[in-house]
């Protein structure tokens, strides 16, 4: 079998919430790391999983060098400065919608996961959705 990816999550808000409960469902994945500004949000993961790390600083999260990927669930307004510093850290990177707020900040990120020879993908959480499922099968 395989080594579990180690995965941090940045953002734990609705849909945060929602994304660790599928990285949680599929067996490859090993939650790491979870990180809120709102330290009272993070208490509500300590029992659920007690092996992650808990911060309320996404730089601290990034100082792990076990983690490989982040989620990134932060208001869009933030997505750009901490997508770059998840970038330079080297760490794979799930970014939630939209991805940046103008076209020169998505420019910036994407040159910046190329030429860190990582991968940098926006998330469309549709696709784990009941409806997905329904409209795939009606098309």
């Amino acid at each position: 079998m395989r080594e579990k990816i180690k995965v941090g999550l940045i953002g734990m808000g609705a849909v945060g919430e929602r994304i660790l409960r599928q990285f949680r469902q599929h067996e490859g994945f090993d939650i790491a790391a979870l990180c809120d500004r709102n330290a009272g949000q993070l208490d509500k993961f300590k029992a659920e999983l007690p092996d992650a790390a808990m911060h309320t600083n996404y730089l601290d999260l990034l100082q792990d060098e076990t983690i490989k990927l982040i989620y990134l669930g932060v208001p869009p307004k933030f997505h750009h400065t901490i997508a770059m510093d998840i970038i330079k850290s080297g760490k794979h990177l799930l970014c939630e919608k939209p991805l940046a707020n103008s076209i020169e900040e998505a420019k910036e990120m994407c040159e910046a996961a190329v030429n860190a020879g990582i991968i940098h993908a926006m998330n469309f959480p549709m696709a784990y959705s009941p409806a997905f499922k329904m409209f795939k099968d009606k098309i």
